[in-house]
């Protein structure tokens, strides 16, 4: 009896090490993800790989271990009224982060739950791997990304403060891309562009120094420390789509990216959803008929009577129904005649 119950011990300390793999790991391959599923006092903190070590930075108390920001998520860290942060390594792949020679750029993913009046000025939220992410209580609110000298922010009235500032939890997106000078920056909050600008930078940043550490959470800076919650911190290095980061928003159900397609030639849906979950799809909006070889199924065909803009509806059960655009073209003999 002691032997089995040695085994499920050990279960389940494998279980609270990884926690849940993120819906998104395998489709976007991410350079490296935080989802902070792991409980602060763990004994072996990393990412989600397992590759990169961590330990809770700063001292007691520890940060609080609270119910994640969304249901597909499973824990994360709360940062109020504490000094210490996660401290993860910052090798391998993470040394990339910056080449602007050999990627395309890159991308930082968050989800963040921060009321205006807990803000102080110059919260550094997330440092390291070239990205500093850091807060401001002025104006509604204010959240800068900065990527070596590319830098955008969001805030104020106009761009977001109130709404991401009310103290509920909210997905956060910045994305540099290095193929382009104009607007090249951009910002997302809960899946929708929130803020785009210019960047410009002459030379690559990342940093090959061994001893380099990626800190999450509530590292001092000017005296004050974030004061919020934080799930999910997920790196790229390339910029995201904004199908892509909706995507990341919206759960492990995915509707798929838009289409184009040629009459008579059927669109190939190929959704995603969990096991087990009943889906559906059907016709939202378009002004032809649309018949499916099965509604039922995530990867179907769907076929269309008439050229034009079509929006398909892809529900799963237990989840919130997603949209998938299908532009249908006329023949290519149509066009020609």
């Amino acid at each position: 009896m002691r032997k089995y119950l040695v085994v499920l011990t050990f279960l389940l300390a494998a279980d609270q090490l990884i926690g849940a793999e993120p819906h998104y790991l395998d489709r976007y391959k991410p350079v490296a993800i935080w989802t902070l599923d792991q409980s602060p006092d763990s004994e072996n903190l990393s990412d989600t790989s397992g590759q990169l070590k961590a330990v809770v930075h700063g001292g007691t108390p520890l940060p609080g271990y609270i119910d994640g920001a969304r249901d597909f998520l499973s824990k994360a860290w709360d940062f109020n009224e504490v000094n210490s942060s996660l401290r993860s390594e910052s090798k391998g792949r993470l040394q990339t982060i910056g080449d602007m020679e050999d990627t395309k750029g890159v991308s930082l993913s968050f989800w963040m739950k921060c009321p205006k009046e807990r803000l102080q000025n110059q919260h550094r939220v997330i440092n390291g791997a070239g990205i500093e992410v850091s807060m401001k209580h002025m104006n509604f609110g204010a959240l800068a990304v900065g990527f070596g000298n590319y830098r955008i922010d969001f805030g104020g009235y106009r761009w977001g403060g109130p709404k991401a500032f009310d103290g509920e939890w909210h997905h956060v997106v910045a994305t540099v891309d290095f193929s382009s000078r104009r607007n090249n920056l951009v910002m997302y909050l809960d899946g929708e562009e929130a803020h785009r600008a210019d960047g410009v930078s002459n030379a690559s940043f990342n940093s090959t120094n061994p001893r380099a550490v990626f800190h999450i959470g509530a590292r001092r800076n000017g005296g004050h420390q974030f004061s919020g919650a934080l799930d999910d911190v997920a790196v790229f290095d390339y910029p995201l789509s904004a199908e892509q980061v909706n995507a990341i928003h919206t759960g492990p159900v995915f509707a798929g990216l838009a289409q184009e397609v040629y009459l008579p030639d059927s669109a190939k849906l190929r959704g995603v959803v969990p096991e087990g979950v009943a889906l559906s799809w059907s016709k939202k909006s378009g002004k032809g008929e649309v018949s499916f070889a099965d509604a039922a199924k995530a990867s179907t065909e769907a076929t269309f009577s008439a050229p034009g803009d079509y929006v398909l509806n892809f529900r799963a059960e237990g989840f919130a129904s997603q949209s998938l655009k299908v532009s249908v073209q006329p023949s290519c003999g149509s066009a020609l005649g």
